[in-house]
């Protein structure tokens, strides 16, 4: 007997009646589902793919520890406000990853620079062969004990008025100036025909190598000279560099007569003198008094 269409109901159905069999394929809506009627073993395994999830339906509490790799993050999508404060630490630095321009101004501090790292090729400075004003200039006050050492005098800066009364001890002589030996003089060392009276300069010209020892710093001489007023004898130590004296003035203030003056000139290792003696000299004589060592 056929039944007509919609004449069997669901009282007409018995409990278990509608087997899978029963049900035609893509027959079930989701309109026929329960709400939490689809429970995990109802899925199967891959059967949920991207296209059957929900925009933004993936949340925080979804994702396991540890399960999203560095593959699975898009190029750029780690941004700044993804990292929070001070998470990233030195070891997750590349070696040579902060450069010059990632560095804010101001920001390397003297603690921060290791003892002997800031090398002269670091500093930006004039050449001390050019002159270059310091502004502010820099006071004594701000200039710490012992800052100014030895090499940091420029050649020459040490001037005579630089140099304190008394402060040039004889210790601080050169060649260890703090010993004079007198010698006994009997008699002239050098009298008129060991000189040229003709004011011209005589390089080496008195020798006193055999009378002054080697190793001398200084020479203790008596000199003699008589003549007209304007005449002179000089002596050097050597071509003209160290004067020893001049005695124009003295015998101007003798009148002319014979004068007697002691002076001391350093030596050379050879001992040996420079001299200038002026034409209308009278006569001149040298006795070497004693030297310093």
């Amino acid at each position: 007997m056929s039944l007509l269409p919609n004449e069997v109901k669901t009282e007409n159905i018995a409990n278990g009646a509608v087997t899978t069999s029963k049900i035609a394929d893509e027959q079930i809506t989701s309109a026929k589902l329960r709400e939490g009627a689809v429970k995990s073993e109802h899925i199967a395994s891959k059967a949920v793919t991207t296209s059957e999830l929900q925009d933004k339906s993936v949340t925080a509490s979804k994702i396991a520890d540890g399960v999203v790799v560095t593959q699975k993050l898009a190029g750029g999508s780690v941004t700044t406000p993804k990292i929070g404060e001070l998470q990233v630490t030195s070891s997750r630095l590349q070696d040579r990853a902060v450069t010059t321009e990632k560095i804010a101004n101001a920001a390397i501090t003297t603690t921060k620079i290791a003892n002997g790292s800031v090398t002269p090729a670091k500093l930006s400075f004039t050449p001390p062969s050019v002159a270059r004003p310091i502004t502010p200039p820099v006071t004594t006050d701000e200039i710490a004990g012992g800052a100014v050492s030895a090499e940091k005098l420029a050649t020459n800066a040490v001037t005579t008025e630089k140099i304190a009364n008394g402060a040039v001890t004889p210790e601080k002589l050169s060649g260890g100036f703090v010993k004079y030996v007198p010698r006994a003089v009997a008699t002239w060392d050098k009298t008129r025909m060991n000189f040229e009276f003709d004011g011209v300069l005589h390089s080496d010209g008195m020798d006193l190598s055999g009378i002054v020892p080697t190793g001398a710093i200084a020479t203790h001489l008596i000199i003699e000279v008589s003549g007209p007023q304007g005449e002179s004898f000089q002596i050097y130590a050597n071509q003209g560099a160290k004067i020893c004296n001049s005695f124009i003035g003295f015998i101007q203030g003798m009148g002319g007569g014979m004068g007697r003056v002691h002076c001391v000139i350093y030596n050379d290792p050879d001992r040996l003198f420079d001299y200038i003696a002026s034409p209308g000299l009278g006569d001149m004589v040298v006795a070497v008094a004693g030297w310093y060592v």
